[in-house]
């Protein structure tokens, strides 16, 4: 039940102990409590924020623009709100709250809480907003919290959540950050929530017979002027990313360069980076522009010319690899912002290493592929309401703007340089350890199973450089659900072997000793140098060579080890092509040997098919697709179908085919198509070709029967029916058609029946 006041805006209201009974009355009550916080409503005693009127940056026009693409994206993006470049907290009514309750706030970057109800003074109940444009995807969770007392003990309840399976069950606790501890010098989030489980509700999920799932934790308050945050994983904003990326190009400028991709729904910008050696003579932002916006043929024509104006910069930069990493395309995975940000630290630094690195290879990164879900506080999808991980195998440029503009980053960059990686980072909800999902070629060749040893090769050198990271748990194989996604189209467009999701758990990792639980934002960055550092094997030919013999004899299970390579100066090596690696890898010992992984290893197809609107959008369109068809069954039964006498296709009649055959004793025929009524062939010879193999001159001729009046041999033959469909006629229904206002059905029948004997 849900009792509401309505207050003007600029009133005020005077909270004292006298007038606090009189107060209880303008309370509003929901599920059974004191609804005491809403993200659309105005605390009495906080400020009245100024009116924001919202300018969409889609304009009608293109709104409307009919566009390719899946039909929820396009109903969506026809129907899609207003949003402006950041959150807008409306204060559409004054809510008064007692004066003895926790003081609740989501309105923050990233934050996300919609409702807070005081079940009674020790117990709370939470209500997640939804993903943007959705009902559902309820996951993430950011908000903040201020006691009235301590010390206070308090029970939340997040009872609108949607997966069916969480690690909290195993023992994962939410963040808590305190912002007096971090005024003292403490800005360190900890896991200081006690009593944590998660199980099925009685709640029902809207337009679904699902319930939700509950999360809930007890928290101890110790000071009440303190401010508790509380979160999923470790936050990392869009405002952080801009900072960081602003730092980055003023320490950097010789070997990093920051641009603006594309604008996002929203108007936000997708910055993307650039680092390698000498970047001031690699290609300008303005000329990658240009090929952003032209076609395959017109960025070959603009490399030709480029070719014979002889720029001896671009030419050393094009004798580089490349690799292209992306990351936060789900917002609510802030893990993988982290790992992203070790991957660029380790490039950027002074290590020799990292220099070799940058003068052989070229490193395009996305750090956040979804700006507008992280700045709203999404879990999984885009202001649209869709997930754009699904996206990728035909993106919209209008729809999904950072995807398509991504990926044809990534194939310009595929077409000048050999890619030799292609990672998105991402978070895992069900499953601990930090792991890979890669691709599978399925053919049965030797060069195929190499092919698959090798997709192995960044995942195993991995494994033995950071010990969180399990070569057992990650996975190669193609699935179904998946083949809309970064890494498999990467893999079948561009073929990019080396195409892999990163995953890194939201909790822990299996190998963790008894005194750490989770995994911690440095091991996270550590993970990311890691992998940047993996790929040093790709600056030694014989480094490479020794890492695959490794990996070969330990997926093959020989008995025998393979010989030993001596490790030579990086700096003195060539980088080859991976054809050259896929040679080294020793055919005879894995000839026949299949190492497709049989299942996912706890995919998360979950995570992109909760959402109760598409659900719904889905039934809908279903069920208008099924009422169309009835329609057209009824209209096609109202219209008697061509009832032929039986005795015109007497036993005796011959077999379509036969009537070429029977065509021998004719000397001339005249034949006349569709293209050219006038053109008159002369068949002077015939075979024993099928129907349609029947040419002269390289005209193919269809001899067909037509049911009308037009002389079969003198006059045009129309294409649009045959022979077969003149006899099986009667097994079909017919079209309804001017031909059929014009005639009846005797007339029709009388017609047909002339031929028939006419020809036989």
């Amino acid at each position: 039940m849900s009792v509401e006041y309505d207050f003007s805006s600029d009133e005020s209201i005077l909270i004292t102990e006298s007038n606090e009974i009189k107060r209880r009355i303008l309370y509003r009550l929901e599920d059974e409590g004191i609804l005491v916080y809403d993200t659309n409503a105005r605390v009495s005693d906080e400020p009245i924020l100024p009116a924001i009127k919202l300018k969409s940056t889609i304009s009608p026009n293109k709104k409307n623009k009919k566009s390719r693409g899946l039909d929820y994206d396009t109903h969506q993006f026809q129907n899609i709100s207003q949003y402006s470049p950041k959150k807008n907290f409306q204060q559409d009514y004054t809510l008064v709250i007692p004066s003895d309750t926790l003081r609740f706030s989501s309105k923050f970057e990233s934050g996300n809480l919609k409702k807070a109800i005081k079940l009674n003074d020790n117990e709370y109940r939470l209500i997640l907003e939804y993903d943007t444009e959705t009902q559902g995807y309820t996951q993430w969770y950011y908000f903040s919290v201020k006691p009235y007392k301590a010390p206070h003990k308090v029970r939340f309840y997040i009872t609108n959540l949607m997966k069916f399976e969480s690690l909290y069950n195993d023992g994962m606790k939410p963040l808590t950050f305190s912002m007096k501890k971090m005024l003292n010098g403490h800005k360190t989030w900890e896991r200081k929530c006690t009593e944590v489980s998660y199980y099925k509700n009685q709640y029902l999920r809207p337009n679904e017979n699902k319930f939700f799932y509950t999360l809930t934790f007890a928290y101890t308050f110790d000071d009440p002027e303190d401010t508790i945050f509380f979160a999923y994983s470790y936050p990392y904003t869009y405002s952080d990313l801009l900072e960081y990326v602003e730092t980055l190009q003023k320490k950097h400028p010789s070997i990093l360069r920051v641009n603006n991709l594309c604008m996002t729904l929203a108007g936000n910008c997708c910055p993307i980076i650039t680092i390698t050696s000498k970047i001031n003579s690699y290609t300008n932002w303005d000329e990658e522009m240009i090929k952003l916006e032209k076609s395959a043929a017109g960025r070959r024509i603009m490399r030709i010319r480029e070719s014979r104006n002889n720029e001896t910069n671009k030419t050393k930069h094009q004798d580089k690899k490349a690799v292209f990493v992306t990351a936060r395309v789900h917002p609510g995975e802030s893990n993988s912002s982290f790992m992203i940000k070790g991957f660029i630290d380790y490039l950027v630094s002074d290590y020799k290493d990292a220099s070799l690195l940058r003068k052989k290879i070229i490193f395009k990164i996305i750090p956040m592929l979804n700006p507008d879900g992280v700045i709203y506080g999404n879990y999984r999808c885009s202001l649209l309401g869709v997930d754009l991980n699904r996206r990728w195998n035909k993106p919209h440029r209008l729809m999904h703007p950072t995807i398509y503009y991504s990926k044809k980053a990534l194939q310009i960059l595929s077409e000048e340089n050999e890619v030799l990686l292609y990672c998105d980072m991402h978070g895992h909800s069900i499953k601990k350890d930090i792991f890979m999902y890669g691709c599978y070629n399925s053919g049965k060749e030797v060069l195929d199973i190499k092919k698959n040893v090798f997709i192995r090769l960044i995942p195993y050198v991995l494994s033995l450089k950071n010990d969180n990271f399990s070569f057992k748990n990650s996975k190669f194989r193609i699935e179904k659900g998946k083949i809309s996604t970064a890494r498999v189209v990467n893999f079948t467009e561009f073929n990019i072997l080396s195409s892999f999701t990163l995953e890194a758990s939201f909790y822990g990792c299996t190998n963790f000793p008894k005194n750490q639980d989770h995994l911690l934002t440095p091991q996270l960055e550590k993970l990311g140098r890691d992998l940047c550092n993996t790929l040093l094997i790709f600056t030694s030919p014989r480094e490479l060579k020794k890492k695959l013999n490794d990996l070969t004899y330990k997926l093959s299970g020989k008995t025998s080890p393979p010989k030993s390579c001596t490790q030579e100066r990086f700096e003195e090596e060539y980088i080859g092509t991976i054809n050259d690696a896929l040679q080294n890898i020793d055919g005879e010992m894995i000839e026949g040997f299949d190492i497709e992984d049989s299942d996912s290893g706890g995919s998360d197809f979950e995570g992109s098919d909760n959402d109760d609107k598409k659900v719904s959008f889905k039934k809908k369109t279903e069920k208008s697709d099924t009422d169309k068809k009835i329609r057209l069954q009824n209209t096609a039964k109202s219209i008697s179908p061509i009832d032929i006498v039986s005795e015109s296709l007497a036993p005796s009649t011959p077999k379509p085919l036969r009537f070429f055959r029977d065509m021998a004793p004719l000397k001339k025929y005249r034949f006349r198509d569709n293209q050219s009524s006038s053109a008159i062939k002369d068949r002077t010879k015939l075979t024993d070709e099928k129907p349609n193999d029947i040419t002269e001159n390289g005209i193919k001729l269809k001899p067909v029967l037509h049911p009308s009046s037009i002389m079969f041999t003198r006059e045009k033959i129309p294409h649009d029916s045959s022979l077969i469909n003149a006899v099986k006629i009667s097994k079909k229904i017919v079209k309804k058609s001017q031909f059929f206002e014009k005639r009846n059905k005797l007339q029709i029948i009388n017609t047909i029946k002339n031929k028939l004997n006419n020809i036989f």
